[in-house]
């Protein structure tokens, strides 16, 4: 997700960007870090005040583990909470992923057990 960031920074596109805490391991602090060592605004919010914060953004990226089968995916806890209120602000969320990385048996792709 970072590069997916940095990319659109670099061709031009104004961004700025709100980022979860991520507790309890802080990727969120992690990743504000990164971004705005680039030039890329960063806001760190508490991941509880992702309402206080959705209004103002025009998309949702999160990032993801892994792929299921059935088109879930496999993630930090928060991620459901932030797409619940995305869909309650009518707001799209892209979830990107670095690989094609699926659970399951019935897909082509690689399976990763852990």
């Amino acid at each position: 997700m970072i590069n997916a960031i940095l990319a659109a920074h670099r061709s031009g596109k104004r961004i700025s960007v709100y980022v979860t805490e991520a507790r309890p391991r802080g990727l969120g602090l992690k990743t504000q870090e990164l971004l705005a060592a680039s030039g890329i605004p960063c806001t760190v919010i508490l991941d509880s005040a992702v309402a206080y914060a959705m209004d103002k953004a025009d998309m949702v990226l999160v990032g993801c583990e892994a792929v299921v089968e059935s088109g879930g995916i496999v993630n930090a806890v928060g991620s459901c909470q932030i797409a619940i209120v995305a869909k309650a602000y009518n707001k799209p969320v892209h979830v990107l992923a670095e690989r094609l990385v699926c659970l399951g048996t019935s897909l082509d792709c690689t399976l990763i057990y852990s």
